[in-house]
């Protein structure tokens, strides 16, 4: 008798498709480490970036300001809501009396600006900024800081009396 190989049968094994437990937990343990370092950068990020668009959004408003009180020959006052605290907002307004205090019924509102998010502070060393029918600030030099307590960073926006706003970024 002859040994034929074509005779026999053989049975081919399926191959194991899927993640083995072990390589499940090395890759779960991989991932939770890389969120552990990411997730702190993130959130530093997004506080640096809410300091940006705080700022911004401030720098914006003065401009607002600015150029309307040259438009409409009038005297506009950008005012905290918070005396020296600028976090809680501020009011753009025509100051008809000219005494910088949103306190007469002929002052108009031209704007309102709500409080800053996610607890920036926004501080100052006056609470109003006027510009005059010229574009000038009559109150002279000004600066306001924004910044956040969980960041080093610091953007520090100046009205200089000749009417210009210019902002500068810190590290502190």
């Amino acid at each position: 008798m002859s040994f034929n190989l074509k005779n026999i049968k053989t049975k081919k094994f399926k191959a194991v498709e899927g993640f083995s437990l072990i390589e499940l937990m090395v890759t779960l343990f991989i991932v939770a480490i890389l969120m552990s370092w990411a997730v702190p950068s993130f959130r530093g990020f997004l506080i640096r970036q809410s300091i940006r668009l705080q700022s911004n959004g401030l720098i914006a408003d003065l401009i607002f300001a600015k150029s309307s009180a040259i438009n409409l020959s009038r005297y506009i006052v950008v005012q905290s809501k918070n005396d020296l605290d600028w976090s809680d907002g501020w009011w753009i307004y025509i100051d008809a009396n000219h005494n910088q205090k949103k306190d007469d019924p002929s002052d108009i509102l031209l704007r309102d600006v709500g409080y800053a998010s996610d607890g920036l502070e926004i501080v100052s060393s006056t609470n109003s900024i006027l510009f005059n029918t010229v574009g000038f600030s009559p109150t002279g030099s000004v600066n306001v800081d924004v910044s956040h307590p969980e960041s080093s960073k610091k953007i520090k926006v100046k009205v200089a009396a000749s009417g210009g706003i210019t902002s500068t970024s810190t590290n502190i």
